[in-house]
């Protein structure tokens, strides 16, 4: 949204302040561990703290300032207890205020390829950056997020196929394409490269529905509705790219299925 107090957590040398200030007329606070990045961030922020998240209190710089918005983009898996910067940071928040976060998907096609065949290397940047500390898939995200006590209002994904990651997966025998394909199969998050969230603080008078379940109990209900879904949308769709491929294509392959020794 426009307009709004904006803390920018791990704002890093300013990318997106400047957007947050600049286009959306935000007034900008941020915090960053890193001198130089920090001094970069200022010329879109009324001020940036340099601060180490984990170790210092986070109160002494910011006192009683309270913000409509919290962004943590790429932040929380950098961090050895995420849960308890969630839990610091609901406190920096006015009564409606929200906290918007951006995860990457460990359970991302191009990581689960890469571990059928026995490699799980850090990168320099992406998913699997070095500098990643804690490993998230779509549940272990969201459990994050209800253990600190927060309910999510709102999950976005961004996508990439496999090919177009880091790892430039390209599998190139048959066997190798079916394992693909089984991975998209089985996960409707094989193509989730992030998770973008939105949360409020479980104390906000609005988490709780007019029937008395928690907004935790209703999200997480509506999850799994929508990965049920999903799993649908993949077999429904996997199917139709049968049924467009030439019958006599079809027909070669029924009847391999059916020759001698092979299941029916």
């Amino acid at each position: 949204g426009k307009n709004k107090t904006l803390l920018e957590v791990g704002c890093g040398p300013g990318s997106q302040s400047k957007v947050f200030h600049g286009q959306l007329g935000c007034d900008v606070v941020g915090i960053e561990i890193d001198p130089a990045r920090a001094e970069k961030a200022r010329t879109y922020c009324r001020e940036v703290h340099v601060a180490n998240l984990e170790t210092e209190d986070l109160g002494k710089y910011l006192k009683e300032e309270k913000f409509d918005v919290i962004v943590c983009a790429d932040v929380l898996e950098h961090l050895r207890n995420p849960e308890d910067l969630l839990i610091v940071l609901k406190k920096f928040l006015k009564p409606c205020g929200y906290l918007v976060t951006s995860i990457p998907n460990i359970t991302h096609a191009s990581i689960v390829y890469e571990m059928i065949h026995g490699r799980f290397e850090y990168q320099t940047e992406g998913l699997l950056d070095s500098t990643h500390i804690k490993l998230f898939s779509r549940t272990s995200a969201l459990s994050l997020f209800e253990d600190a006590g927060y309910w999510i209002a709102d999950l976005q994904k961004v996508c990439s196929l496999p090919e177009h990651t880091e790892f430039k997966t390209n599998p190139i025998s048959s066997e190798d394409k079916q394992i693909l394909a089984a991975i998209h199969s089985r996960n409707p998050d094989a193509n989730t490269y992030q998770f973008i969230i939105k949360a409020y603080p479980l104390n906000n008078s609005s988490s709780h529905n007019s029937n008395g379940f928690t907004m935790r109990e209703e999200n997480r209900r509506l999850q799994g509705k929508i990965t049920s879904y999903e799993s649908e949308l993949q077999r429904l769709n996997s199917t139709l790219n049968w049924y467009r491929k030439p019958f006599i294509v079809r027909l070669v392959k029924k009847i391999n299925l059916l020759r001698p020794g092979r299941p029916k």
